[in-house]
């Protein structure tokens, strides 16, 4: 007799500043092509999406994208609690974006204080392909220190430079974040047991 497939199901949120490419991630994830023209998320868009890490383990992703623009804050609010994962977006052609990081995962962890184990966070620097030939690598960045979103104790964190409109590393963020659900999955079956 074999063991029942198992399916997990995870809340995933994509949250950031606006204009820094949120949008264009998530459709890519979801195999849509990407779109020149920029419409603004109003409020919240959401899409699902469904994983098959072996023909015996699947996972339920919801994908939450939500606005970057302050104006909606009072609205994403709700939609910040109870996350499996986090993907944050920020565009490394504007400095105000990545300065913002710091501030959106506060929002998150305000709603979530709770929170026993680590929440995988994915930073996406996007938009590498407006730089070509600068060094886009976090350390790069004088203001953003990693030691900074230690602080934040529910963080995982991982820095991936993306560019969506041409697809560049957003499977190898979306394989780590994927892995990293599993793995906290796993531990905490673990502990339950």
């Amino acid at each position: 007799m074999g063991t029942a497939p198992k399916k997990y199901l995870a809340k995933i949120l994509f949250i950031g500043s606006y204009a820094v490419g949120k949008t264009s991630v998530r459709r890519n994830w979801c195999g849509q092509k990407f779109e020149e023209s920029y419409l603004a998320t109003i409020g919240v868009d959401f899409s699902i999406l469904d994983i098959e890490l072996s023909k015996d383990i699947t996972w339920k992703l919801n994908l939450w994208d939500l606005a970057g623009q302050a104006s909606y804050q009072s609205v994403t609010r709700s939609f910040l609690t109870h996350p499996s994962g986090i993907i944050v977006v920020f565009d490394v052609t504007r400095e105000d974006t990545k300065k913002a990081i710091f501030n959106w995962l506060q929002r998150v962890y305000n709603e979530n204080r709770h929170i026993v184990h680590p929440i995988p966070v994915i930073v996406l620097g996007n938009k590498t392909d407006l730089t070509p030939g600068v060094n886009t690598d976090i350390t790069n960045y004088s203001t953003f220190n990693l030691r900074d979103y230690e602080k934040i104790d529910f963080v995982n964190l991982d820095y991936i430079p993306t560019s969506a409109k041409l697809g560049e590393n957003l499977e190898e963020a979306f394989n780590i974040l994927v892995n990293k659900l599993h793995q906290n999955q796993l531990d905490i079956e673990k502990t339950i047991v």
